[in-house]
């Protein structure tokens, strides 16, 4: 007994404590990595669906460089700053043409094709 009259603490309860506490700790812990989790998560499907919406702009404006004639794609030949996108245009044969599109900011890449666009100036009638 202590000198105050009370019952000193036994080894079990003491033992009980410390559990407490290693459980509080590891409760801690794996409750601050599901938080981190959850906050990369978050940042994931973010950042998918900005790609996404940069795609889809990179398809409008594709679909309208596909409208162009032979001449147009030659007059825009190499490098095109559009809002949030950047066109990379080269002719890599006579009337063929890499089209290159990448987002305004990372520079990484979205779409590329390659269009046949025959040069009708110069076709004959028959």
């Amino acid at each position: 007994m202590h000198p105050d009259g009370r019952a000193r603490p036994t080894r079990r309860e003491g033992a009980a404590l410390l559990e407490v506490v290693v459980g509080l700790t590891i409760l801690a812990v794996a409750g601050s990595a599901f938080v981190a989790l959850l906050a990369q998560s978050a940042e994931s499907v973010r950042a998918f669906r900005r790609r996404e919406a940069e795609t889809l702009q990179a398809g409008a404006a594709l679909e309208r460089i596909t409208l162009w004639s032979h001449t147009e794609l030659a007059a825009h030949a190499g490098t095109i700053a559009l809002p949030g996108l950047t066109v990379r245009i080269s002719e890599i044969a006579p009337s063929l043409y890499a089209i290159a599109m990448t987002d305004g900011v990372d520079r990484v890449a979205l779409l590329r094709t390659v269009l046949y666009a025959p040069d009708t100036s110069r076709a004959t009638l028959r």
